[in-house]
C-alpha cells in the first residue's frame, strides 16, 4: 500500500517537468514531510532547498542551511566540494 498519497493542484500536476517537481515539493513541505531530492540541477536546488548537501567519497563535503539561497555561490561551492 501506499505510505502517502497527496493531491497536487491540476495547474501543477499539468506542467513541466520542473513545474511538477516544485509543485510537489510545496505540497510536501505545507504538509511538514521531508523531501528528499538528487539533483545536479543548481537552479532548482538554489529555488527550492533549504538545506543543501555536497555528498561525496561517502561523506558529506559541504553542507548549507537556511533560505533564499544564491546560485552563484551554490555554483561556487559545487565547483569546490561536488
Amino acid at each position: 500500500g501506499a505510505d502517502l498519497v497527496v493531491e497536487l493542484p491540476v495547474t501543477t500536476a499539468l506542467s513541466s517537468a520542473e513545474g511538477f517537481a516544485s509543485g510537489a515539493v510545496a505540497v510536501l513541505s505545507r504538509l511538514e514531510r521531508t523531501v528528499v531530492i538528487t539533483s545536479h540541477d543548481l537552479y532548482l536546488t538554489a529555488e527550492c532547498a533549504h538545506r543543501i548537501l555536497f555528498i561525496k567519497d561517502g561523506g558529506i563535503s559541504w553542507q548549507w542551511e537556511g533560505e533564499g539561497m544564491d546560485v552563484e555561490r551554490l555554483q561556487a561551492a559545487y565547483r569546490e566540494f561536488a
